[in-house]
């Protein structure tokens, strides 16, 4: 019985909708046998964790665990209930623990030794720095233990990749993390390829290698538009148009950041920026229009630059990155008499406010090294939150 799915005799046999529920219900409380009654209280639990009822997701978990202790399915279910939706992850990791125990070799107890190293590396993410780097470790050496000594399915060989590509990243071996992604392989019309080649140019975004990073990105979008042409009527469809329009406004904002292929940089944001109200919530479009915006700023278009990075901050409630782009318009603004004082003004409340609200990010040094230089007047701050925050 596979362990990530809800197991074939549990749905099939007691349908769907209310009759399903009500014949769950029914096999629960007066079971004609014991597995019956098993398998149906462990679908109930499948059903309140969809439904966001954990507690009576656990409380089903555990009695049919209680009348069928070998039982696979609710024991997968409990933890990741416990990982997901109670943050209990040393409760997680004890019943994946038990949960590969009992699996005999193959792959559902490969796909249990996965979410195990998904549950170190989650875990890993909310503990102090000597904690998580012992964490992180022990993922690594259970994913490369498991892609060893395991005979993997393609798919699933693919999963244990990225997941190991994402704890050599948090661990800071980027290198390391770019080869994980690149072993995958893969055509340009299967799952995955275009998040591949994204997430290869995202590790090398810090490298003196911006030819490479651009060719993963192209790559990437070519990969998520093949995969889109082929999704016609398919559930994909929706979300496969909305990873391309985002795709290619990075595209532009790689270009205008390098300020390299600007004519093309402008097509991929005019582009982006087209197809975004239909598939983008305001927070995917505010991507698109700060990529706009600074792609018109290099090309120094600065009034219409202004406008699309004024309304990315809206949309999103702004980021460092698009606080800092729209600031740098609005000097270059400042420069024409009429705008002058008013703009440098707004530029300075904004660089002010990058500094306090994001002190880590990588523009806070940027931000100081403004306020430095702009003079500072007495004037009434113009408002820069929205959107709640």
């Amino acid at each position: 019985m596979a362990i990530n799915t809800s197991p074939k005799t549990v749905r099939p046999r007691y349908g769907t909708g209310l009759q399903g529920w009500e014949r769950l219900a029914e096999l629960s409380a007066e079971p004609p046998d014991l597995p019956t009654r098993a398998r149906a209280i462990a679908g109930r639990a499948a059903v309140y964790a969809r439904q966001g009822r954990v507690g009576d997701a656990v409380r089903d978990c555990r009695d049919s665990l209680k009348l069928a202790p070998l039982y696979a399915y609710p024991r997968f279910t409990l933890a990741l209930l416990y990982r997901d939706q109670r943050a209990q992850y040393d409760l997680a990791n004890q019943t994946l623990l038990r949960l590969i125990e009992l699996l005999p070799a193959g792959e559902q107890r490969d796909l249990a030794r996965l979410e195990l190293v998904r549950t170190y590396r989650k875990q890993a993410e909310t503990s102090p720095d000597g904690d998580s780097e012992r964490l992180l470790d022990r993922a690594r050496e259970e994913l490369v233990k498991a892609t060893r000594e395991a005979s993997l399915s393609a798919d699933l060989e693919a999963w244990m990749h990225e997941e190991l590509a994402t704890v050599l990243d948090l661990l800071g071996r980027s290198d390391e993390a770019i080869v994980a992604l690149r072993a995958i392989g893969g055509t340009t019309e299967q799952p995955n390829t275009s998040q591949h080649h994204e997430r290869i140019a995202h590790l090398m975004a810090g490298s003196e290698q911006p030819r490479e990073v651009e060719q993963e990105l192209i790559e990437a979008r070519e990969a998520c538009s093949a995969r889109l042409k082929g999704s016609h009527g398919a559930d994909e469809e929706y979300t496969l148009h909305a990873a391309l329009v985002s795709l290619t406004a990075g595209l532009a904002m790689f270009y205008a950041e390098h300020g390299i292929n600007l004519a093309r940089a402008h097509e991929l944001a005019d582009e982006s920026l087209a197809s975004a109200p239909g598939v983008l919530d305001l927070g995917g479009q505010a991507v698109c229009e700060d990529a706009g915006g600074w792609v018109a700023y290099r090309e120094g278009r600065i009034g219409e630059a202004v406008d699309l990075l004024e309304k990315a901050v809206k949309d999103s409630g702004g980021d460092a990155q698009e606080w800092a782009h729209l600031a740098c318009a609005l000097e270059a603004r400042s420069l024409r008499l009429r705008h002058r004082r008013r703009d440098t003004d707004h530029a300075r409340d904004i660089w002010q406010h990058i500094v306090e609200h994001f002190p880590r990010s990588p523009v806070a040094e940027q931000a100081r090294q403004h306020l430095d230089l702009l003079p500072e007047h007495l004037h009434p701050p113009k408002p820069l939150l929205s959107r709640g925050r």
